[in-house]
């Protein structure tokens, strides 16, 4: 189990549970693991997409920006997951792959 080797602080298990519970509805528990409550502040990439699962539009593009503002070194996955392919054709999106050279 990816958990096991990784750890359960790992970035990349946090995000796969945030993004499990977002699926399932869960909508609390998916914003605690995205919001990382062990002081480490949020994750805005992990924000983002329980955000767009969620519903809101808005908040996701929000905490994508501070991603990029913050310099969040995944960014450029961006093209590749298809996590984001209902924001694709979003201006806001389409700025942001544009400020980080990916159009």
């Amino acid at each position: 189990m990816l958990a096991n080797r990784l750890g359960e602080d790992h970035i990349w298990v946090a995000d796969l549970r945030a993004h499990a519970h977002a699926l399932a509805g869960k909508r609390q528990e998916a914003l605690a693991l995205a919001n990382r409550p062990q002081g480490e502040g949020p994750d805005h990439l992990i924000l983002s997409g329980v955000h767009y699962i969620l519903g809101d539009t808005t908040a996701a593009l929000d905490a994508l920006e501070l991603a990029f503002e913050e310099q969040a070194g995944d960014i450029p996955n961006l093209t590749a997951s298809s996590r984001y392919d209902g924001l694709r054709q979003h201006p806001r999106f389409i700025a942001i792959r544009s400020a980080i050279r990916l159009d």
